[in-house]
């Protein structure tokens, strides 16, 4: 049989489904519709900020009735950008815990805390640099690596054969949460839950071969998943332990030698380690607390101690793509699967949030990458936005509560500055007029506020392309429909141009439906001559400036109005050369 590639009589039925979806269904802003700002902590609006994050801070800490003990919780916070640590602050607790000799130092940037599963994240990473390297694959099974997790003489209904890495590293795998810890048949564990006898508490007696052994692998032979692989998410410390097993065999280090290997030494990050500090150069609260506690297996989810400005290094290298390609950064970002919450998600192993609370000014959502930790007396969480190129980090030492409550001070403070700093930067370097040479076809573009780059005016050999462009998304030449915006695309030509894609976003409208939101992403579905009329690509001259905009789709070049009386060349008289690369397949990611 024949297969026919001819794709002729099809684009009716594709646009026609495309404008009735869209007109259908009413849509947030899209997101991500900045490119990420340039962040200077010298800035007038980021210094105020952070001015005014401390006060807060500092009335907290002295007044009566906060939030949280204050008295026995030591923290480190820490910001920063792709490029720079943008702020700091640091509380010693006046009541500290017992140190080895005596000696404590105040909590500053180098000191070190417990940083319980955050540690995941290292592990994650190191799998990911295995994979990079071809070492292994996230798609295979796990007992590729550890055979001996599969015994046909024990009928424990786990399909370990078909868990693969990808499922561990992303909670799909259905292992149980733990193996040994916080089982009940442990007096300590029952009595930490006030049980003093487990008989008179309801609990059956157990025979000898009932209890968990000292081999984990052994042991999960006879645990029952529970979910089946990759069916729902859930919580699992045993995924890393496994996943740990796995970097050891592969790397044949241990998994202290293999994280130093691939990610603490290329970093220079040389205060985070499995081994615990010397006592003076940390924080121990004076609260029951874990930091004396040897993970071992446990090391690859929750055994790692860090500080925050170690974490601060390693968070640029991940913003920067300095370690893992760009293409698996990106990748890493985006969620596997939906956890119990409606607007959250699990990744590798992130937890990930989309929210519209963070900007007063729009309901566009936001994407929060983030990984969080928790050991007696140590609480800790990083938190990610990529489309900014910022984070935070977040290490307590002492009351758990203060964790939330400080962590919602600083990303509710930062999140408006930033997106402002984003859109004013945006506005200078993108927006203004362009003008083609001998043609009447000019472009308009201006910051809307949170709708970022949108087309204000749109001239095409003297026709009025905008509302053309309007009526073909929605079959009405109106243009009070909805607004042509433009949304960076990540792509950059061989010349350097920056590619963006202008997408159709209609005008709000109330439209009863089950479905909260739509999907559309229309960036490429109108095309003229094989090339997209949605594509955009904004040309900078040798100091940085945007000078032109190219339209492939319309095969025109036009230049940045204010730019004109300065160049000497026109764009007519750069001709076919100026744009030849539009026409060949010279795009880069």
């Amino acid at each position: 049989m024949k297969l026919s590639y001819d794709i002729r009589g099809r684009i009716p039925v594709i646009f026609a489904f495309l404008s009735h979806v869209i007109i259908t269904y009413s849509c947030f802003e899209p997101s991500e519709p900045l490119p990420a700002p340039s962040l200077d902590p010298s800035s007038p609006d980021l210094a105020q900020c952070f001015s005014g994050l401390e006060l807060t801070i500092q009335k907290t800490l002295s007044a009566d009735g906060a939030p949280w003990n204050t008295t026995i919780t030591s923290f480190a916070i820490e910001v920063t950008s792709a490029k720079q640590t943008l702020w700091q602050s640091y509380h010693t607790a006046p009541l500290l815990g017992e140190y080895a000799g005596g000696e404590y130092s105040n909590v500053m940037g180098g000191t070190s805390f417990r940083i319980a599963s955050i540690s995941k994240v290292f592990t994650v990473l190191a799998i990911l640099l295995q994979q990079q390297e071809g070492n292994l694959s996230l798609k295979d099974p796990v007992t590729k690596y550890l055979p001996d997790l599969l015994d046909r003489d024990v009928k424990s209904g786990f399909q370990w054969e078909h868990i693969d890495l990808e499922s561990l590293a992303s909670q799909l795998s259905g292992a149980p949460r733990e193996y040994g810890q916080d089982d009940l048949a442990d007096p300590i564990v029952a009595r930490s839950h006030g049980i003093s006898d487990s008989q008179e508490s309801g609990l059956p007696s157990l025979n000898d071969d009932e209890l968990p052994t000292c081999d984990i692998l052994q042991g999960l032979r006879k645990r029952y998943p529970v979910f089946a692989p990759n069916y729902k998410s859930t919580y699992s410390n045993i995924a890393f332990i496994l996943l740990g097993f796995v970097l050891e065999l592969v790397t044949g280090k241990s998994y202290q030698d293999a994280i130093s290997a691939s990610i603490l030494e290329p970093l220079g990050m040389h205060q985070t380690t499995v081994r615990k500090p010397k006592d003076s150069t940390g924080v121990i609260p004076a609260v029951t607390n874990d930091w004396k506690y040897v993970a071992g297996a446990y090391d690859p989810t929750g055994g790692i101690y860090s500080t925050s400005t170690d974490l601060s290094v390693f968070l640029r290298a991940i913003l920067n793509s300095e370690l893992l390609n760009e293409s698996t950064t990106n990748a890493w970002f985006k969620p596997h699967s939906w956890s119990s919450g409606l607007n959250s998600a699990y990744g590798m192993p992130w937890e990930i949030y989309r929210t519209t609370k963070l900007l007063s000014d729009t309901d566009r959502g936001m994407t929060v990458v983030t990984k969080g930790g928790a050991l007696n007396g140590y609480y800790s969480h990083i938190i990610l936005l990529p489309e900014y190129n910022f984070a935070i980090t977040v290490l307590v030492a002492g009351d758990s509560q203060a964790l939330g409550w400080l962590e919602k001070q600083v990303l509710t403070a930062t999140a408006g500055v930033v997106e402002s700093i984003a859109r004013s930067q945006t506005k200078k370097r993108y927006a203004g007029k362009y003008q083609a040479s001998g043609i009447n076809s000019s472009l308009a573009l201006e910051l809307n506020g949170s709708s970022g780059l949108v087309i204000d005016s749109w001239i095409s050999n003297g026709t009025d392309f905008l509302l053309e462009y309007v009526g073909i998304h929605t079959g009405k030449y109106d243009l009070d429909q909805g607004k042509v915006q433009l949304l960076p695309a990540g792509v950059r030509r061989s010349n350097g141009g920056e590619v963006w894609r202008a997408s159709f976003v209609p005008s709000y409208q109330e439209i009863e439906s089950v479905i909260d939101g739509c999907m559309i992403n229309d960036v490429d579905n109108l095309m003229y001559g094989d090339r997209s009329l949605q594509e955009f690509v904004f040309v900078a001259d040798g100091g940085r400036k945007i000078t032109l905009v190219e339209l492939p789709g319309l095969r025109i070049v036009m230049e940045r109005q204010s730019d004109v009386e300065r160049t000497k060349q026109s764009a007519a008289s750069r001709g076919w050369d100026a744009f030849q690369h539009i026409l060949g397949l010279d795009a880069t990611t």
